[in-house]
């Protein structure tokens, strides 16, 4: 039997299994949920889908190729034992396997987890699905941190997820944070066995019923230990490995090396590893008609923000969410409109000794890390920073040495918009034009007015009565423009939820 029957057998022996569960514990489950959805999905240039209809899709989707996908998932929750539900203990749990029956199938683990809550604390070891920083993350472009673009890493992490009251605030300060360390994929061209550290910290004033939120925190993320042919320790030559001693991992979570402190120039001057992040600002203001929320994501990598010299570049977005709706044939419910920013990066000089001219921050590369910002050759924050392997047909002067993107220095407007028609059908439209400048080390093979690139995508869902309630869903895309092949295409979906 093929593999793509095997995931078909065992689809058909899960609908049912999920329509009965129950709960085997001694105390009843809360309430949880599962689905199940099956795509074909096509394109008018076979080696290209439109962007839209990959990205952000946490790297289930192929880049390329004709053919159809099944995906199964299910999350939940089960109280611990009687003496535990005053603190609201239960363990926590979720998994979500793909099949893409395309030319190069493959079978994918976006989600695969398993973890303890007790109040607004949680920990979980496994594949969970996040995005961090402060944006909107369901049509917006994506954070430049982590966007949802690629699939999820191997981690532990704690924290406090969603916002949490600091006692003693009575509503009107919240905080949240979490702490993780995982594994980033194995088989990477470059740089094998590296490791990934996360950690982020926000802050809310103003009570989330009030008329006036404001926010702010940072994130920062940092790939460390891995085995580079790049680098070199001078007391052994053979010697791939960066450092991963318990004094580095200190170092690393601190941001603390000192300019003596490594063999490697890259350790000694930058840091061990490669640090990435953004410092994020804004605020929400509700109205009776509706909410608005702005919001600006700073980026910084190797102290770049430190020196306020690529202050220019950045995440700047405003969303509106309206909560009356009237029952027009046409309605819209929420928008997005975003401003992407990367060109400055510190300017075009760099000199090391001098932090005026300390500038080519080269955004998702790094001098260690040759495979960059990615995970499975997928840019991991935004991605309209592009793997160079997406830019290929743009001509081989256009790639160079190892390094993930020949494509960091862009500016994107991003509208997204989102509605019903007749209260029947729920619409969603993202709509992206970018203008590409290549990288600072590839400045002269980069025309001069950069490329241009429109990528867009509607999607419509309407909810049947077929089988207790089946969501059929459509989405059509195209690329137009000089950076991707043009392209149109599309996918025809059915997906039934299910909750027990």
């Amino acid at each position: 039997m093929s593999h793509q029957l095997c995931v078909l057998f065992a689809v058909g022996l899960l609908l049912p299994l999920l329509a009965t569960a129950q709960d085997t514990l001694e105390t009843p489950a809360e309430k949880d949920s599962a689905f199940i959805e099956i795509a074909g999905f096509g394109a008018t240039e076979s080696g290209h889908l439109p962007f839209w209809l990959h990205t952000n899709q946490w790297g289930t989707m192929p880049k390329s190729g004709n053919g159809g996908r099944i995906r199964a998932g299910w999350e939940g929750s089960y109280n611990l034992a009687q003496w535990s539900r005053k603190s609201g203990a239960k363990i926590i749990g979720g998994i979500e396997v793909v099949e893409n029956i395309t030319k190069d199938a493959g079978f994918l683990l976006p989600q695969a987890y398993v973890g303890l809550q007790a109040g607004p604390f949680e920990f979980f070891v496994g594949r969970k699905k996040q995005q961090v920083g402060l944006a909107d993350s369901t049509l917006g472009s994506g954070s430049y941190a982590m966007s949802g673009n690629a699939l999820p890493n191997f981690r532990y992490q704690f924290g406090f997820p969603k916002f949490t009251n600091v006692p003693y605030t009575r509503g009107w300060l919240q905080f949240m944070a979490t702490y993780s360390d995982g594994f980033m994929d194995k088989n990477r061209p470059v740089v094998t066995n590296l490791r990934l550290h996360q950690k982020q910290f926000y802050l809310r004033l103003g009570s989330p019923e009030g008329r006036l939120s404001v926010y702010g925190g940072i994130n920062h993320q940092a790939q460390w230990g891995g085995q580079s042919p790049y680098y070199v320790n001078p007391r052994d030559a053979e010697d791939k490995q960066m450092p991963r001693s318990a004094k580095t991992y200190l170092e690393m979570v601190f941001g603390t090396r000192g300019l003596q402190a490594g063999p490697d120039v890259n350790d000694s001057t930058n840091g061990t590893g490669y640090h990435l992040g953004t410092i994020d600002l804004g605020f929400e203001i509700r109205t009776y008609e509706a909410d608005l929320l702005i919001y600006r994501q700073n980026i910084f990598e190797d102290g770049s923000l430190y020196r306020l010299n690529n202050i220019a570049d950045g995440l700047n977005g405003i969303r509106v969410r309206r909560k009356n709706i009237y029952g027009s044939f046409i309605e819209i419910h929420e928008g997005v409109l975003e401003f992407l920013y990367t060109k400055s990066q510190g300017g075009r000089e760099s000199e090391i000794q001098n932090p005026q001219k300390r500038g080519r921050y080269n955004y998702y590369n790094n001098y260690q890390v040759r495979d960059g910002w990615s995970y499975q050759n997928r840019t991991i924050g935004t991605p309209f920073i592009t793997p160079g392997v997406d830019t290929r047909q743009l001509g081989q002067g256009l790639l160079y040495g190892d390094s993930f993107t020949n494509n960091n220095r862009v500016w994107v407007t991003h509208l997204g918009l989102k509605g019903s028609i007749a209260n029947q059908i729920i619409w969603t439209t993202r709509l992206s034009y970018s203008r590409n400048f290549g990288t600072y080390d590839l400045e002269d093979a980069w025309p001069e007015e950069g490329i241009d690139q429109f990528s867009g995508l509607i999607s419509l869902q309407h909810r049947t009565s077929w089988m207790g309630g089946v969501t059929i869903g459509l989405d059509l895309a195209m690329d137009y423009g000089d950076l991707f092949p043009v392209s149109y295409g599309g996918m025809l979906s059915l997906r039934k939820n299910l909750h027990f």
